[in-house]
């Protein structure tokens, strides 16, 4: 096997390994399923590119294999014409045997030399073409292990759109549910105008959203160091003193909220049960199901 062979079946080999250790280490960092898809897609990209340059090098190995072998095929078609000359010249010779023995001798060790090259020239041509097999499984097992890759970016692929599918129902839901609060607003505003010669505290405990059942809704907008927290809904909103929030980020946990201190558009907060860090925009509720 030549040192080009050699070279070329190393670094096949080296291709197959690094491919191996790009899929292992896709499947143990992935953190979510849109960045999965990202990392799958670039790796699969590279491989592919891989891919091609490995098979552009084998397409030019094959090309060179094959002026090799048809310069085998002159030179022994050479090799044949001068071995059937020299056979001429012998036979000649033998004829002759006088004085043209010691020629004779000659063209016979010529021959037998011919013969030994031939056989050489035979086995490098049976030696390329078993290099050639095998860098050609090799090409198809680098494919088969780029068409695994396609096939686990595009189950990525489907798992992001899914999610998709789910994050675009909940703010529709959102949606729907800041409408309804816009609504209950409205009606609170309409009610307590009717009843603008009722106690004001009495109408603040009685707004639309509480006697409703639908839950309050805000966000965090400051806190301090003694676990206080100011929100963005008061008693125009139906919020109370000891009425109790829970603060969210999305579907987590963060803490509840015991207000303590309630403005018209505004209320403060004491931080309970805390199970994380929280910061400004984080959704406060009085509904976390």
């Amino acid at each position: 096997m030549s040192t080009i062979t050699k070279v070329f079946a190393l670094f096949v080999s080296l291709l197959s390994i690094f491919l191996c250790g790009v899929v292992v280490t896709f499947m143990g960092k992935a953190e979510n399923y849109k960045q999965r898809y990202e990392e799958q897609k670039i790796l699969a990209d590279a491989a592919q590119v891989v891919a091609y340059a490995a098979e552009d090098r084998l397409s030019k190995t094959v090309t060179n294999y094959g002026k090799a072998a048809e310069l085998n095929s002159e030179r022994l078609r050479d090799i044949r014409d001068n071995y059937n000359i020299i056979s001429a010249e012998l036979a000649q010779a033998q004829q002759e045997k006088i004085m043209e023995s010691g020629k004779a001798d000659t063209a016979i060790k010529l021959v037998s030399s011919m013969r030994d090259t031939i056989a050489s020239m035979q086995s490098a041509q049976e030696d390329l073409w078993s290099s050639f097999d095998e860098n050609r499984a090799n090409m198809l097992r680098a494919q088969t292990q780029v068409t695994e890759l396609t096939r686990q970016l595009n189950n990525e692929l489907a798992k992001s759109s899914q999610l998709e599918d789910t994050n675009r129902r909940r703010a529709e839901q959102i949606s729907g549910l800041e409408e309804q609060i816009s609504k209950l607003n409205q009606q609170l505003d309409r009610y307590n105008l009717a009843q603008k010669d009722f106690d004001s505290d009495v109408a603040v405990v009685k707004t639309a959203p509480s006697m409703a059942g639908v839950p309050i809704i805000g966000e965090v907008m400051e806190l301090d160091n003694e676990n206080r927290v100011a929100i963005s809904v008061g008693s125009a909103s139906g919020v109370r003193e000891n009425m109790r929030f829970w603060v969210v980020r999305g579907d987590k946990f963060l803490g509840n909220l015991d207000i303590i201190y309630v403005e018209a558009d505004g209320a403060v907060g004491r931080l309970s049960n805390s199970q994380g860090v929280i910061v400004e925009g984080d959704m406060v509720t009085t509904d976390f199901n």
